[in-house]
């Protein structure tokens, strides 16, 4: 499979070519304001962290609360998720040290050379990508630049927190409005909790 990234004529850019890596950024600096702003349904939300008694043993042993502490303190917990839910900061403490690659399928499009490449002034590299099944489950998706496809929706998932598999990924990190969809775009997750140039060491480049 072929990927592609639409990039300004930088020093920063270049790197991909001079130095095999490619950056992963952090979701803030996306130019779509709404790019993994999940909302959660906080009742399913709180009734699913209730059922899940692991989670707030957890949260206690972080917080270095005695059984009995924690025994005490679970509403007052329970209070704080749900603050935290409404505010942001529990979105923030899931996704927010997760770094995200953006490339495109398309390397043609108008629009993307516009508002990628400098206004056409930049350039595009183009990469091959192994997309066999079996490396969803591997560590360096990083350097394979292995990933998925956003999916395009005006609904918007509303997400129970705390769930878990890969819906709950595609969710927050895999869903747009389909404005974007001309982007066609293909994203690589690193769960390292790191941000910046990573090294594409087994990715291999056809042409720029």
């Amino acid at each position: 499979m072929k990927v592609y990234k639409s990039l300004p004529f930088s020093s920063g850019s270049k790197c991909i070519l001079t130095d095999g890596t490619m950056k992963f950024s952090h979701h803030s600096e996306f130019n779509d304001p709404f790019d993994c702003k999940t909302v959660y349904d906080i009742e399913k939300s709180i009734a699913y962290l209730k059922s899940r008694p692991d989670l707030f043993k957890e949260a206690g042993r972080r917080l270095k609360l005695s059984p009995a502490q924690r025994l005490s303190k679970r509403k007052q917990m329970e209070h704080g998720i749900k603050r935290s839910l409404k505010s942001g900061e529990f979105r923030d403490g899931v996704i927010g040290e997760v770094g995200i690659c953006c490339l495109t399928k398309k390397p043609d499009n108008i629009l993307m050379w516009s508002h990628y490449a400098k206004n056409h002034e930049g350039f595009v590299v183009e990469f091959t990508v192994d997309d066999s099944p079996q490396n969803i489950y591997m560590n360096n998706v990083e350097e394979l630049l292995f990933g998925w496809d956003v999916e395009y929706t005006k609904d918007m998932p509303i997400i129970t927190a705390g769930e878990r598999g890969f819906n709950a990924v595609k969710d927050v990190f895999l869903m747009k409005s389909p404005d974007w969809s001309y982007e066609a775009e293909y994203r690589v997750l690193s769960m390292k909790k790191v941000q910046g140039f990573m090294l594409l060491t087994r990715s291999e480049f056809l042409r720029s």
